[in-house]
Parts: structure tokens; sequence; C-alpha cells
């Protein structure tokens, strides 16, 4: 037991994410002054600063990723590898897109049913719809993977058509004795 169990605090899991937090990240990534593209160099991105951690394409990049795993109930690996082809829009007038994985952990052997994505308009921090276009739309993505690679000098999308990657695919090489984050 830790020290926070002994002293009667609930243990909760470090992943779990509730509709309060997506709340308070929209609120914070809808700012308007956050959202100019800087570059992020270090005066304007200091390491100890929380709120500012990203530019605005990232924070769009993340909030679209959150919400479609909390709404969908996707593992991030399987939201990440989603692709422009995956999503059909259904009907634009109400905010109804169809969202079609040929893949998921848990249905190995097909017969995936389509997820079913309406706008949600009482709440935004909960609409994936929203989020998703906005996404696509800022991103200028028109084709291949959804989900790429912000640029680590500025806040650009990746023009490679290839998928954002989970750190957790990489993280033998961090946790090896032989890396050294001072090598190129």
């Amino acid at each position: 037991m830790n020290k926070q169990t002994w002293a009667g605090e609930v243990p909760m899991s470090k992943r779990a994410i509730v509709e309060k937090d997506l709340a308070d990240f929209f609120e914070k990534n809808n700012v308007i002054d956050r959202m100019e593209v800087q570059d992020w160099n270090t005066e304007y991105r200091k390491l100890d600063e929380l709120s500012n951690w990203g530019g605005p394409l990232q924070r769009l990049m993340m909030q679209a990723i959150y919400l479609i795993a909390f709404t969908c109930l996707l593992r991030f690996d399987e939201v990440l590898k989603i692709q422009h082809h995956h999503i059909e829009v259904v009907n634009r007038d109400h905010g109804h897109i169809r969202l079609t994985l040929p893949f998921r952990k848990t249905h190995q052997m097909g017969q995936i049913k389509p997820f079913a994505l309406w706008f949600n308009r009482k709440k935004k921090h909960l609409d994936p719809v929203y989020a998703l276009l906005r996404w696509i739309h800022c991103s200028q993505i028109k084709s291949g993977f959804i989900f790429r690679r912000i640029t680590s000098n500025s806040d650009q999308v990746s023009l490679k058509d290839k998928p954002l990657v989970s750190f957790f695919e990489h993280s033998e090489t961090f946790l090896s004795t032989d890396y050294n984050p001072t090598e190129p």
C-alpha cells in the first residue's frame, strides 16, 4: 500500500478519464489566445508551465483522440489507426457520422459494428463529431491516417501518411540502459 491509500484516499486508475476531465480539457483548449500558432521555442514553451504544453493543432488533435476513445470505448492505439476512409458523413445537417473500423482488439475475427456518432450541442466537451470534424478541417488531412505526428519545432501536421504512434510501442527504447537522449 502506498501513502495515499494509508491516508484514506480511494485508489483510482491513472488512465481513467471522466466527463469533468474532458470538460476541463475542452475549456483550456478553447481559449482564444491559445489558438495562435507559434514556434515552440524556449520563450514560448516553458517546461514548467502545464497550461502551455502544446500548440493549438496538437491540442485539437488530442481533444479529438480523447473524445473518440471515450465515446466509442476504444483503446488509444485503435483511435490512432483511424483513416480518412473509415469516416462517413451520413447526415451533415444533423451532425451524424459513421465510423467503421476494420480492427478492434476485442473483435479479432471481424464482425465489428460501425459507430454512429452525433453532434452533442448541449455538451460540446462530449461532442466527438465536432472535435473530429474540427480536427480534420484544421489539419487539412484529406486522406490516409487522421492522427499524425506534429512537428517538434512548430505546430504543423506531418505530411507523411503515417499514424501517430503510442509511446508504449517504443517504451523499451526508453527503458533500456543504452538509451542516451543527447545522441542525435
